[in-house]
């Protein structure tokens, strides 16, 4: 799905809701929050051989997650959601995020403390989470043909895989929400993923291609840095007033339609 395509479709129900909440509501404390959103990470590999000139330095993935805040205190949460991670393997022979690619989804438990004032604009965090696998805890094993697209393009590899995600993941995290309106918020967060237990093991050999009958074998860790984007919408929402409505169409119209169209059709009313 186009990213820009995939915002919208997160702001659009938060901005109804905001627009749809009554003034009596602007009086009521924060009490729980939504937020959603996509990132991703990547883990380095390590080749058997140390013939790091055709194998991939790390493995990225994408991530995309649905989670839920409840303020145990003004400044501290009980969180709790859902995500589902996409590994890809092999990185460099492929344009995008691997030859092979493993699917992880479950459950996300954790707390988060805020730092500074509430009536900031800005909000800093810090936090920690347990993710749970409950998609693929099996260990898989299997061979597979693929063809790069990328490095060595054309090349043909035969690959022999030895995977299994793990259970249980410990992720730290510190964060910063950019408030925009009384009650959403743009959302980035920065994370380290300790992946306890399982592991993904490729051993490819080239059969065409100029490193034919080349051999190797590569090995990701369970450990590794991310970044996601979000948005988030606190409860019980306030009132937005008419300028921040404005200012949130031309927000919308800006991701929508892309610096060429904004030239192309340039008016007062989007100033």
């Amino acid at each position: 799905m186009d990213k820009r395509l995939f915002f919208i479709l997160l702001m659009c129900p938060m901005f109804f809701t905001t627009w749809a909440t009554t003034t009596k509501d602007n009086d009521k404390a924060q009490q729980w929050s939504v937020k959603a959103g996509i990132g991703t990470s990547a883990a380095e590999t390590e080749s058997s051989d140390n013939r790091t000139f055709y194998s991939s330095p790390d493995a990225s993935s994408n991530l995309f997650y649905l989670q839920g805040d409840y303020y145990l205190t003004p400044k501290l949460t009980l969180s709790g959601g859902v995500y589902f991670e996409q590994t890809g393997l092999l990185d460099n022979f492929s344009q995008n995020i691997g030859l092979l690619r493993v699917n992880t989804a479950g459950l996300t438990v954790g707390s988060k403390y805020y730092f500074l004032p509430k009536k900031w604009v800005v909000q800093a965090y810090a936090g920690a989470f347990a993710q749970t696998n409950f998609l693929n805890l099996k260990r898989t094993t299997g061979k597979k043909y693929y063809v790069s697209n990328n490095q060595y393009r054309g090349a043909g590899l035969d690959v022999n895989y030895n995977i299994q995600r793990p259970a249980l993941t410990i992720v730290p995290q510190v964060g910063l929400d950019l408030r925009i309106f009384s009650s959403v918020s743009l959302c980035v967060d920065f994370n380290y993923q300790f992946g306890l237990w399982g592991h993904q093991r490729c051993d490819f050999r080239f059969n065409s291609g100029p490193l034919q009958g080349v051999s190797s074998s590569q090995t990701t860790s369970n450990i590794k840095p991310g970044i996601s984007f979000g948005v988030k919408v606190d409860f019980p929402m306030r009132k937005v007033s008419s300028n921040d409505l404005d200012n949130l169409f031309e927000i919308l119209f800006g991701i929508l339609s892309g610096p060429r169209a904004q030239d192309r059709y340039q008016s007062p009313y989007l100033r």
